[in-house]
C-alpha cells in the first residue's frame, strides 16, 4: 500500500509504502528542515543523522515500525501517523484500517 504525506506550507512532502509490517519512507521524500522539540525529537535526530539526506531529500529508503514515527521523521514534529498518511485519494490510514 502506498501512502502520502504533505504539509500545507510545503515544508515536507513524501511517500511511504507499508510492507511486511513496516512503514518505509521512500527515497526522494522531502523532509522538514527543522525538528521541533517534542517527546520523540531525539530519536528523530538520531535516525536522520544516520540516514543519507541531501538538501532535505532522502537519498535512501528508511523503515519504521509505526506510521507515527515515520510521519514524525518526515515532518520533524509530532504527528499522528494514522491521520497524517493518506492514500492517493486523500483517505487517511485510520479510515483505511477501519
Amino acid at each position: 500500500m502506498r501512502l502520502y504525506i504533505k504539509s500545507r506550507s510545503g515544508a515536507f512532502e513524501g511517500m511511504c509504502k507499508y510492507e511486511n509490517g513496516k512503514f518505509v519512507v521512500l527515497k526522494g521524500t522531502r523532509i522538514s528542515e527543522r525538528i521541533a522539540e517534542f517527546k520523540g525529537a531525539n530519536s528523530i535526530k538520531k535516525k536522520r543523522s544516520g540516514t543519507k539526506i541531501d538538501n532535505n531529500i532522502l537519498q535512501e529508503n528508511v523503515a519504521f515500525n509505526s506510521a507515527s514515527t515515520a510521519a514524525n521523521f518526515v515532518a520533524g514534529c509530532s504527528k499522528n501517523g494514522l491521520i497524517a498518511w493518506k492514500d492517493k485519494n486523500g483517505v487517511s490510514l485510520k479510515e483505511i484500517m477501519h
